[in-house]
Order: C-alpha cells, then structure tokens, then sequence
C-alpha cells in the first residue's frame, strides 16, 4: 500500500500505463503495481518457507485453489513477505487504512460487488451459459494420444472414473455433469517433444478452421496424454494432472512471467474452474 502522496502518484501514473499500452509494461513494474518484492525474493521466500517455486504456486492457485495449505495462503495474503505476526497484523492495518479513511472509496467497492455479483441461487455464469445451449449441451476438450501408447486404456478408465465422479455441488451442476465430452485423436509418435508438440497445434489448428471440433469443444486449449499426465491418473485423484496447450503459442521461449504456452492443471479443474476460464477467452 502506497504510503505517500509520491508513492501513490506513481502508483497511479502505472496503473494508468497498464491500461492503455499493457504490453509495455515491464516485469519489474507489474511487481511495483502488485506491490510485491522483485521476484529473486519472491522465489527465495517461497523455496525457504514452502520448498517450491513461485511458478507452481501460482499454478496451484489457479487450477486447484482448495488445495491450497494454510502457509501457501499465508504468504500469497502476505504479498510473499516473511513476517512475524506482529509485522503482519501492522502490514494488515497499512493495506487497510486508505479504505477505513475513505468511507466513499469502500461505499464504491460495495456497489461494484453487487453489480457485478450473481445471486447465489442462480448457476455460475459459464454453467448457465452451456445449460443455454439447448438439448446439445455437449462441453469438453480435444485430447491428443499417441498411437499405440502403453498404458492407453488403463488411462482411460482411469479419465472415465474422474470424468464421470460427481465433485462438484454447485448450482446447474447436475444439469451438465453428464454431458462433458472428450474428442481423443490419434496421432503418430514424434522423434522430440518439441515436434511434436508443434504438430499437434498445427492439427488443432487445421481442425478449427475447418469446423472440424465437436460441439462444445474449446477451440482454444487442447491436451496431450503425454506419459507423465498418463501416470499421474494412477495415482490418488489429488495428484492427477494435464497440459492444457495454447494452439495459438508460436514463441520458442517463455515469457517473462515463466509462461510458455502451457499450463500444468489439476485433473479435479479440467472439467470445472479451468473449463470456466477458458470459456470466458473462446
């Protein structure tokens, strides 16, 4: 939280840049804006206190938030500060006391909640918008296997059970849950990753601009079984995982913010948040 008159005119002068060009924002002034350390001391807290990277924590929070551990929370909500509990309840004080002196600024917040919020009794929106569809009610993914592939129906019988497992007791839900689809498609091995990852967007590709995806298919993710992800389905539901592939990815490299045009997501999200996200990008 800005602390001064200075601190917040330049706080406020990024914001106004992320805004209108948000390209050209750089790495170390979306930290500057989230008021986060730089991000050698984000990776550094978060190995010392969790033993993980910044990258899959927030790969965790994304896919699988309820499977977040009281520490995880604890430094996400501490902006990946270390504090003592003293130094958090004054850091907790700081970030609230330009609301607690501006009762027109909270007055704000409050109204923007309730425009923009759902009642409760109401399907989330991506939920009521595949219930919409009308008696093809069909939502999924494209999965990409490889010809031949050992273990191939084991897994699926394995991504049977989670697909077809109740989880979710949310409102809608049992007016969809059965109509989740998945498009398998064969392919031939390729002699790297990186060919044949790049073979598998040039097919999604093709296949979207022809009409070719099932109704309900996402047209924008698909997911490889590769042989970890097949693995992982073995094993306890809380560790089963895929790669969603961005069809549209053509850097050679990642990003500046680690992303290289794949996301690892938790098996229980696929056919639930994760759906829901890229829904809203489709």
């Amino acid at each position: 939280m800005a602390n001064t008159l200075e601190e917040y005119v330049r706080l406020e002068t990024l914001w106004d840049k992320a805004i209108q060009s948000p390209a050209d924002i750089s790495l170390e002034e979306k930290h500057q804006m989230l008021e986060w350390p730089p991000l050698a001391v984000m990776q550094a807290n978060s190995q010392k206190y969790l033993g993980q990277s910044v990258e899959d924590l927030f790969r965790k929070a994304v896919t699988d938030p309820h499977s977040l551990t009281c520490p995880e929370c604890l430094l996400i909500k501490d902006d990946f500060n270390i504090l003592d509990l003293m130094d958090q309840t004054k850091y907790e004080r700081n970030r609230w006391q330009w609301m607690l002196g501006r009762p027109d600024l909270q007055a704000k917040r409050e109204e923007e909640k309730r425009r923009h919020g759902r009642p409760r009794h109401l399907p989330q929106e991506w939920i009521q918008n595949v219930i919409d569809q009308g008696e093809d009610k069909s939502w999924g993914y494209v999965w990409y296997h490889r010809k031949g592939q050992k273990g191939w129906e084991e897994f699926q019988h394995q991504f049977r059970d989670i697909l077809t497992t109740q989880m979710f007791a949310v409102v809608g839900w049992d007016e969809i849950e059965d109509s989740k689809v998945a498009e398998f498609v064969e392919f031939e091995a390729g002699d790297s990753e990186e060919r044949e990852l790049a073979f598998l967007r040039e097919d999604f590709r093709n296949r979207r601009s022809r009409d070719g995806l099932w109704p309900g298919i996402l047209s924008n993710v698909f997911f490889p079984v590769a042989d970890e992800a097949r693995v992982s389905y073995s094993q306890w539901r809380q560790h089963s995982f895929a790669w969603a592939i961005d069809p549209d990815w053509s850097r050679s490299v990642a990003d500046e913010d680690g992303y290289d045009g794949r996301l690892k997501i938790s098996a229980t999200q696929i056919y639930f948040r994760f759906y829901d996200l890229c829904r809203q990008r489709n």
